[in-house]
């Protein structure tokens, strides 16, 4: 999950597709 921290977008991406 360290992707997280240094990929915003690919963090947000995933947390938006895990939304919907």
């Amino acid at each position: 999950m360290s992707s997280c921290f240094i990929d915003t977008d690919l963090c947000f991406s995933l947390a938006k597709s895990v939304v919907f």
